[in-house]
């Protein structure tokens, strides 16, 4: 596949988009896709804080080319079938990774990535922090730390410093709709979204300490507990895949957090009009 950039003219307005080259895998013919859309000269003017369709168009084809060297990155495994390894050197990786980091980058994380970045004047590759969270979240969870300490067994995958990794978490906490709303439309790209009807549920989680504060409340836990709580809540599509969530205090309703996210849904992913089914909790 090829990428390269695309525009079009309509009433005094020029929209970008990413064209795709690719092979039809039904009719073995070579053809081209929209694989992104950029949106149009004025809001990509205002995005970047430059003032001429040449400047705009410098940048678009900077990230392009970036997104091509992103995907020409391949691990390659060299074996010479005729050597024996004594069984005291073999050493062993874990190269279940690959498979997560390739779903990510089908979601557009490296522009997702890039556009936080640009925002924040990070020093750090955030895109690189991104996927291991990501990805050892899936293979081994456990602490940031202790995911460092698992992907040193990921067969060469790139390990941010552990500094930097907790720098990354608060903006990405900050920028966690704008994440999500770009995976919601980036996903639509390789898979059916049936947004027809969503669901909404709630749980909470509980903490081992004796006091409260302003986010770890006292509340109904899940799991009778008499220990401070936080609150999560999550809509998903009819297939059962998220679309959007989010945090709140232990001691707060779970009707308050769905109307929240309604105005979430509502403002970043396009959706207008709910029709709402509830239980009497």
């Amino acid at each position: 596949m090829s990428i390269r950039l695309h525009s079009t003219s309509s009433k005094g307005s020029v929209c970008y988009y990413i064209k795709e080259d690719y092979t039809n895998p039904l009719t073995k013919k070579r053809t081209t896709r929209n694989r992104q859309s950029l949106g149009n000269l004025s809001s990509l003017m205002e995005k970047y804080s430059v003032s001429s369709r040449e400047e705009v168009e410098s940048i678009l084809k900077m990230e392009i080319e970036a997104m091509r060297k992103a995907e020409k990155k391949l691990i390659t495994l060299d074996f010479d079938s005729s050597a024996l390894l004594p069984l005291d050197s073999v050493s062993s990786f874990n190269v279940g990774y690959l498979f997560p980091w390739k779903i990510l980058s089908m979601l557009g994380i490296s522009a997702i990535c890039r556009s936080i970045a640009q925002r924040n004047n990070f020093k750090f590759d955030l895109e690189e922090i991104m996927r291991l969270l990501v990805c050892a979240r899936i293979i081994a969870p456990g602490s940031k730390k202790g995911t460092l300490d698992t992907a040193r067994s990921f067969y060469r995958c790139p390990l941010p410093n552990l500094h930097d990794v907790y720098r990354a978490l608060p903006v990405l906490a900050q920028e966690r709709y704008f994440i999500e709303k770009e995976i919601y439309k980036n996903s639509q790209k390789i898979c059916t979204r049936d947004s027809a009807i969503l669901f909404y549920d709630c749980t909470n989680f509980y903490f081992e300490i004796e006091e409260d504060d302003d986010f770890r409340r006292y509340g109904k836990s899940k799991e009778n507990r008499p220990n401070p709580i936080a609150q999560y809540g999550l809509f998903t599509d009819r297939g059962g895949i998220p679309i959007a969530d989010i945090c709140f205090e232990g001691n707060r309703n779970e009707s308050f957090s769905m109307r929240e996210l309604e105005k979430t849904l509502e403002k970043d992913f396009g959706f207008s009009r709910f029709i709402v089914c509830a239980d009497a909790a």
